[in-house]
């Protein structure tokens, strides 16, 4: 069937940073239209209730249209929005959020202003770049955009720069020793994945070699010899990941060389500053800098005196919760995944705090068991995954009812969803100091 082309004009954007227009009435989805934009479209796909095109020529852009720091831009998929000027992504996201919570949610709360990052590029503090052949040559950096196909970097422009320094020595030192790379087609090879990590506060670094195998003949030489190219690199971690899938990182560590974990300092004079320690699993905020002003909201929404117990669900490596610490009388922190509970009891102790404790176990069944032994927490903080909580959470705080829940969403709709349950069952959003958000990244 040939493509049917037409002139359409983007009028919005959806949560996925795809343009949104309309042929005749129906709506059209087009990636790399940004609103404003007058483009001319090729439908691509039909569907019942909409289309999908690509974008054939831009015929008048969009005021908001800004060129591409990176050249790779439209290639890589590692963001989607570099050609949108920065302060229009700040009212696109607060946009995303209000829409969220009207059409999922039913709620007409007042979402204040985005509040923008302190630095916009090169602020990624964890890259992990997929590691393979192309066309016979070693490559290794992002998918293009709906495939495997690898997009060979050599500098990502929203990833911190040591991050990009191991990425380029790392895949000098692949070739210089001849290691072979994994095929996911054939299910061959040793090398899968690079993730790199930095310790913005304290200037240490990680290099995480994700293998297929556990053997890795020449681990420790290419570890030593990266440690002596790259400033302030401190760990070098073999990674094993045998299985057929997309996880990026396998359950079995191995150091090559250096340390095991890397330390950081993250806070400021309104915060205070905490030490935190960062192993291959732990989850960390990846913007740094967006991490304390986020930080700073929730103490802020928690409004604590000193006298409060409370419950911090998806914890983590206990950053939120160490924080809060500092101001309220008793902290529990719930995690699912043993390592970072592990992590964050170490946390507490490498700051002195012992008033934070942490359990391990799905928030699902621990919380229904904490409000069954007494625990009647005050104030309750939740930073669920993108797939946000578990029905049972959201009844078990309910049954709470504490005086304030401050939830910390990745994804608007799914907040807005919960939201609309907790609403139903009396937890009412704030007027006042009302939704506050943060921007944390150019991906979406």
């Amino acid at each position: 069937m040939p493509e049917r082309k037409c002139d359409v004009t983007i009028t919005g954007l959806t949560g996925r940073g795809q343009g949104v227009g309309k042929i005749k009435g129906q709506v059209v989805f087009v990636p790399g239209g940004l609103p404003g934009d007058r483009v001319r479209v090729a439908v691509t796909r039909a569907k019942k209730n909409y289309l999908v095109g690509r974008v054939e020529k831009l015929l008048e852009p969009s005021a908001q249209r800004v060129e591409a720091t990176c050249h790779l831009s439209g290639d890589c998929g590692g963001c989607q929005l570099q050609e949108l000027s920065y302060s229009s992504q700040l009212q696109w996201k607060r946009e995303w959020v209000v829409e969220a919570l009207n059409r999922i949610g039913g709620l007409s709360a007042h979402v204040l202003p985005t509040l923008p990052a302190p630095i916009i590029w090169n602020y990624r503090n964890k890259a992990a770049f997929p590691v393979g052949y192309d066309r016979g040559r070693l490559v290794a950096g992002c998918y293009m955009p709906g495939t495997h196909r690898i997009v060979d970097s050599e500098a990502c422009s929203i990833q911190h720069e040591k991050s990009n320094c191991i990425l380029r020595e790392t895949k000098n030192l692949l070739r210089e020793l001849k290691v072979p790379v994994y095929d996911e087609r054939s299910h061959r090879g040793l090398i899968r994945h690079l993730v790199a990590r930095v310790a913005v506060g304290t200037g240490e670094n990680m290099a995480v070699l994700v293998t297929k195998n556990k053997r890795f003949p020449q681990g420790t030489k290419l570890a030593k010899a990266l440690m002596d190219r790259v400033d302030g690199l401190c760990s070098v971690v073999q990674n094993v990941n045998p299985a057929k899938t997309n996880i990026i990182l396998g359950t079995e560590n191995r150091t090559l060389a250096g340390k095991s974990h890397i330390d950081d300092i993250m806070g400021d004079d309104e915060l205070g500053r905490l030490t935190f320690r960062i192993s291959p699993h732990a989850f960390y905020q990846v913007n740094s800098a967006q991490a304390v002003n986020l930080y700073r909201l929730v103490r802020q929404y928690a409004n604590l005196q000193g006298t409060e117990t409370v419950l911090d669900l998806y914890c983590g490596v206990g950053t939120i919760t160490l924080f809060v610490a500092k101001v309220a009388q008793r902290v529990v922190g719930v995690e699912e995944v043993p390592a970072a509970v592990s992590d964050a009891r170490l946390n507490a102790k490498l700051n002195a705090i012992d008033n934070a404790e942490f359990l391990a176990g799905r928030a699902e069944h621990l919380m229904p068991s904490l409000l069954g032994q007494g625990v009647s927490p005050q104030v309750i903080i939740i930073d669920p995954p993108r797939a946000g909580c578990d029905q049972r959470i959201l009844h078990a705080m309910i049954q709470a009812q504490p005086d304030r829940l401050i939830y910390v969403s990745c994804y608007p709709p799914t907040l807005a969803r919960d939201l609309k349950v907790l609403a139903g069952g009396g937890l009412q959003t704030h007027k006042d100091p009302a939704c506050g958000h943060v921007s944390h990244d150019q991906s979406r």
